[in-house]
């Protein structure tokens, strides 16, 4: 899903097949307390002592594309993810290495998932799940992914809508098209998406509103069932605002 890279990652996180216990994304030491990022710590600073303390000075154990980094930990309980930490790395400006080794030119991002059903924090004040776009406690911006169920897939698309555009739009593109193959019928994509760059989409909607809910729903169908084990406890649902 998304890429090679993405893939390989959900295989390790899915590798226990639903059953309670946990998962982490490239390692357990990865992602323990040992190597949190603090408030106040430099992106790359943070990064480069991951590097240097859990995956031996090589930034290619945690690499889903050259200027993206995923550091992964959920633990499942009942057949559901009940909580997760998902870090994001990207350089916007360069690649992995660069911010390893100190480029002055990197542009260094930091995301995170968190999701925690036994711990909600202070009453509604997090949301469960949500987004932090700095290292910092707060803010914290709610996430939902009632559609799909996985907090974890949407949040990756997320990253891949941002900062790998290109390789989002060639996934959506096969999904596209392998539905429409099916149904023996020419693909539309191109058009949809010059209608999307003209700005002509809700204008002739009676046109491209059966695309665009066509690839609304594939795409979410897609994530849904592409690791049901990452599916969020359905109890989630009630706990926040």
């Amino acid at each position: 899903m998304f890429s090679i890279g993405v893939s390989n990652a959900l295989a390790i996180l899915d590798a226990q097949g639903g059953t309670d216990g946990a998962s982490h994304f490239p390692n357990q030491r990865a992602v323990s307390a040992e190597f949190r990022i603090t408030d106040g710590e430099p992106i790359s600073k943070w990064f480069e002592r991951c590097v240097d303390g859990a995956m031996g000075r090589d930034v290619g154990p945690c690499e889903i594309e050259t200027n993206i980094a995923l550091l992964a930990s959920i633990r499942r309980s009942g057949g559901h993810v009940r909580k997760a930490c998902i870090q994001v790395l990207v350089n916007a400006n360069g690649s992995l290495a660069d911010v390893y080794l100190g480029d002055p030119k990197a542009d260094a991002r930091y995301y995170r998932l968190d999701l925690d059903v036994d711990s909600p924090g202070r009453l509604f004040r997090e949301p469960q799940p949500h987004v932090h776009c700095t290292p910092a406690q707060e803010p914290r911006f709610p996430w939902q992914s009632l559609a799909t169920g996985s907090a974890v897939l949407d949040f990756i698309e997320f990253i891949y809508l941002n900062h790998a555009y290109d390789r989002w739009v060639a996934f959506a593109r096969e999904s596209y098209d392998e539905d429409r193959r099916q149904r023996h019928l020419d693909s539309n994509f191109e058009a949809l998406q010059e209608a999307y760059d003209a700005g002509m989409v809700a204008s002739a909607a009676g046109i491209y509103r059966e695309d665009v809910n066509r690839l609304r729903d594939l795409l979410t169908a897609a994530k849904r069932d592409c690791c049901p084990a990452l599916n969020m406890d359905a109890s989630i649902r009630w706990v926040s605002y």
